[in-house]
């Protein structure tokens, strides 16, 4: 029997949970396991990449299990935990539920994304201004190790043991040519989701890959950002549609609340998504 496998990602606090154990309650035959993966430094070291701990809810989930996993093995140890909980004779369902670091992200080949958020404090809690966005693109224009930051994740400690002096750096162009060739990236067709990207603040990029994206209008302070937010996500997932690119299902709701519509559809989705 198969194994389906739904990442939630997103910031702290922000439902991912919630949305897990209100998609495992509907489901009528088959097995629901939950893995949540949290940071926290490795004991007795010090200076080093934190450990990555899972932990996992032991209501409405068929199973409870804790392991931790060195951040540089999670490639190899999450699929190990997953293929684990696979039971052949019966269908299987796994949450992966994490925040938005990188190394989730890519951990896996998920059958469906889904990203969840909080209603923001400031719109500049989601997205970069114009300059910051410039900026960056700047940086990872000119130099690869930024590059590789900025597109990827990687960060400075992940990288490929190279000593940066040794990484190919590339001289600016002129100023008037520099803004040029930035604005172009930015607003033209090609690298539509780079673009899109470097527009977010980083732990917003994992939205670019998702299947699902939902803003969580039970959480977070009550503010006209939440409504700005939303309309601004929604002409950004709209653009990389015109552009095409296969954009995320995006909608601003209250997944804790049975009687909202759009969470329902949400609900709908993904489940269509995984094929339930």
């Amino acid at each position: 029997m198969p194994i389906k496998v739904v990442h939630i990602a997103g910031p702290p606090g922000s439902g991912k949970t919630t949305l897990a154990r209100r998609l495992a309650a509907r489901r009528t035959q088959g097995a629901s396991h939950h893995l949540r993966l949290t940071g926290g430094k490795k004991a007795g070291t010090t200076g080093s990449a934190p450990a990555l701990r899972l932990a996992i809810p032991d209501d409405d989930m068929d199973s409870s299990t804790t392991a931790a996993i060195d951040p540089d093995l999670v490639f190899e140890r999450l699929p190990a935990e997953i293929q684990r909980l696979h039971r052949p004779r019966s269908s299987t369902l796994v949450f992966v539920e994490t925040d938005a670091e990188p190394h989730f992200r890519h951990a896996y080949s998920y059958d469906v994304r889904v990203f969840i958020m909080p209603c923001p404090n400031a719109l500049a809690d989601v997205f970069r201004s114009r300059q910051q966005a410039e900026a960056a693109v700047r940086r990872a224009m000119h130099d690869t190790v930024d590059f590789a930051e900025e597109v990827f994740g990687l960060t400075r400690d992940a990288r490929l043991d190279t000593p940066r002096d040794s990484i190919k750096r590339f001289d600016p162009p002129p100023v008037n040519e520099r803004d040029r060739d930035v604005l172009a990236f930015i607003d033209g067709a090609l690298g539509s989701r780079l673009a899109v990207q470097f527009m977010l603040q980083p732990c917003y990029h994992v939205l670019t890959d998702s299947d699902v994206v939902l803003l969580n209008l039970g959480v977070g302070p009550d503010s006209d950002a939440a409504e700005l937010c939303a309309h601004r996500l929604q002409a950004l997932l709209d653009r990389l549609k015109r552009e095409g690119t296969r954009p995320a299902w995006f909608a601003a709701c209250e997944p804790a609340d049975p009687e909202d519509a759009l969470s329902m559809q949400a609900v709908l989705r993904i489940e269509s998504l995984i094929g339930a």
